[in-house]
């Protein structure tokens, strides 16, 4: 079976050719686009297409992630861009393109459905549990922002479904001084404080620059925040235990993320496992891994015990979102 999967960002839009043999996912052709540079995503797609060499005919179906939301009709769905002045409509896709079925879901979705296609090696258990195959699984990742999902089994299909959700919004919640300190600051400057303003990019310089607003900042991390790879910077100060402000940063942002991992296993049960996804985690493994994040979890008082029923993984593989639109599309 051959696919097309999709992954379209305001910035950036990822297309790969994936080959579905024997139950298993093989990448045999990618190229990445700059988004603004086409009028429309039909346009993208008809020169991948061209490049690729191709035939419409060739693909069983095509599924696509974007970045905004999807609404779902009988025959088709809609979605208007978020970062991007397009309105995409998977029939339109069709029409234009010659593909025969094409799906479009929000892009965090693929998340949950890539789950299904990754390898042993590139899963990395944070804390152990006892995983059940037809259990719910919860998913989120932390990078621009902070997105967050469910699967649900689904006996009908033999697969899980998977949900989109906004839990990236949810209200912060502090759970200890340092916390409440930088709620005040953020408060100071936002009505809403949702974890994402603590768990992205955007979130560890907002972690950083509350904990300077307790204490000064030394010159060299002030002098970093004023570049554009900032948190980068800050988190690799930090796992190379050059500088302690910095380590005290990622310390609340691991602790933190640590929290929330919990807060969603309490949600939803996810006796078949928490996955951690996105551009943040992955490259800061040893932190993550650490005792810190697992006292963190572990912070539920009569509700721990729960907690060490669902196994915490790390999703290593950095093509999990191209992985999850070639599942959809062939499901689809």
């Amino acid at each position: 079976m051959k696919l097309l999967a999709g992954d379209l960002g305001g910035t950036k839009t990822h297309l790969a050719i994936v080959e579905k043999h024997s139950g298993q996912y093989q990448l045999l052709h990618e190229q990445r686009y700059s988004s603004a540079q086409y009028p429309h995503l039909r346009n993208i797609l008809h020169d991948f297409l061209q490049e690729m060499q191709i035939k419409p005919q060739e693909l069983h179906a095509a599924c696509i992630g974007v970045a905004g939301p999807v609404e779902s009709f009988a025959d088709h769905q809609q979605s208007k861009i978020t970062n991007l002045p397009w309105d995409v409509d998977s029939r339109d896709l069709q029409t234009h393109t010659g593909i025969a079925k094409i799906k479009l879901i929000n892009d965090f979705q693929l998340i949950g459905y890539g789950i299904d296609a990754l390898q042993p090696e590139e899963l990395v258990t944070l804390l152990p549990g006892v995983s059940e195959a037809k259990g719910n699984r919860v998913f989120l990742g932390a990078g621009t922002g902070l997105g967050t999902g469910f699967g649900v089994w689904n006996d009908a299909v033999n697969a899980h479904q998977v949900l989109a959700s906004e839990g990236g919004h949810m209200d912060f919640a502090p759970c200890n001084e340092k916390q409440r300190a930088l709620l005040a600051y953020l408060a100071a400057k936002h009505s809403h404080i949702p974890y994402e303003y603590l768990l992205s990019g955007q979130g560890i310089l907002n972690i950083c620059k509350g904990l300077s607003a307790l204490g000064s900042a030394p010159p060299e991390i002030v002098a970093i925040l004023q570049q554009a790879d900032a948190p980068a910077q800050i988190s690799q100060l930090a796992l190379e235990h050059q500088s302690s402000f910095a380590s005290d940063v990622m310390e609340v942002f691991t602790e933190i993320f640590a929290q929330q991992c919990a807060n969603l296993a309490l949600l939803f049960l996810p006796t078949n496992g928490v996955y951690i996804a996105g551009g943040i985690a992955p490259k800061i493994q040893t932190l993550m891994a650490s005792e810190h994040f697992r006292n963190a979890y572990f912070n539920k008082d009569n509700m721990n015990a729960l907690l060490t029923k669902f196994p915490v993984y790390l999703i290593t593989n950095p093509s999990i979102g191209i992985l999850g639109a070639a599942v959809a599309a062939s499901r689809h």
